[in-house]
């Protein structure tokens, strides 16, 4: 269960990364009912949808590396065009490598002034042809740390697309690591460690781009990967706490509504944003018993109402969120 959360946050922190403005909780709201941000401007409903689009991405991509085809440009072309689906205005070029020259840099930079200019989209397709070649038969051969550490630079230096290059690059990650027989590599949450100095992570790219310091790298590399296994063990211990004393709470205050709750607070790992109308499916319960529901599990400190709405309430497991919230 805490897999998926997991992956939900690691896919908002890897846009944040590429500066949108969308949190954890604001993807969960997107989720429970599809309205969340219909009110926000068009950029930030299509930074929600690009989000949700993250996490469909990639569980796709993780059922597909463990089939016979393996990791291939047209796997990579595929997952993007999945990242880009129904986001108008954005959604023509999905799926296609870039035809046209980007550069890289803040805002008001030119081809001149940028802090780096990728390959010219001539040399794409030949270069990504290579990369394919390297992650097929190269990369294995490499400790699979190693190889993640390789192929993600060269995504981030060959910059494929127009638009997504950084976060399908990290996208890649989680199925490079699954395809070498990491057990649930959505947990990891690197691009959480990468966001907690973005100016390294990138500086650290940029010294592979400048002076080939491919060790540096490397090395850089391998202990956000551990940072982000240490990380994820404490999330795992913490949540796997609060869930027990969730369940001891209901267990000792409500009785015979105790089976109902219970299987609220199990879905809680997966979805710790729920309405009174998802509680009442979950539970298999009216609209009424489940709204009492609701209710003691408030007074317990297990929900929170987070919209101050009278109707349409939304009610968050804040225990679950801050885990992964502002990792």
């Amino acid at each position: 269960g805490l897999a998926q959360l997991a992956l939900r946050a690691e896919v908002v922190i890897s846009g944040r990364l590429d500066g949108a403005a969308v949190s954890l909780t604001d993807l969960l709201l997107w989720e429970l009912d599809g309205r969340h941000g219909l009110d926000r401007e068009q950029l930030f409903r299509g930074e929600v949808r690009m989000a949700g689009n993250g996490v469909d991405a990639e569980n796709w991509g993780l059922r597909q590396v463990a089939g016979a085809d393996g990791i291939s440009t047209a796997l990579m072309m595929q997952l993007h065009t999945r990242l880009f689906k129904g986001l108008r205005g954005r959604e023509s070029g999905a799926g296609q490598l870039r035809r046209s020259e980007i550069w890289i840099g803040p805002s008001g930079s030119t081809l001149a002034t940028a802090a780096y200019v990728p390959p010219p989209p001539d040399m794409v397709p030949k270069l990504m042809r290579s990369l394919e070649r390297f992650m097929q038969s190269d990369a294995p051969s490499l400790p699979p740390l190693v190889g993640a550490a390789c192929i993600y630079y060269q995504l981030e230096a060959i910059h494929p697309f127009l638009d997504g290059s950084g976060r399908l690059a990290r996208l890649m990650i989680p199925l490079i690591l699954h395809r070498e027989g990491v057990a649930l590599p959505q947990l990891l949450g690197l691009s959480a460690c990468f966001a907690r100095d973005r100016t390294e992570h990138f500086r650290r790219l940029q010294l592979v781009r400048e002076r080939g310091d491919w060790e540096s790298w490397v090395v850089y590399f391998l202990r956000e990967i551990r940072t982000a296994a240490d990380d994820a063990v404490n999330r795992l211990s913490s949540a796997q706490q609060q869930r027990q004393g969730h369940r001891q709470l209901i267990e000792k205050h409500l009785g015979g509504s105790a089976a109902a709750a219970l299987s609220v607070v199990d879905s809680l790992l997966v979805q710790p944003l729920v309405s009174v109308d998802s509680v009442a499916r979950i539970a298999g319960r009216t609209f009424a018993n489940a709204n009492l529901l609701v209710q003691r599990l408030e007074e317990m400190g297990v929900l929170r109402e987070v919209t101050g709405r009278r109707r349409n309430r939304r009610f968050c497991c804040e225990a679950y969120v801050g885990l992964l919230e502002e990792t």
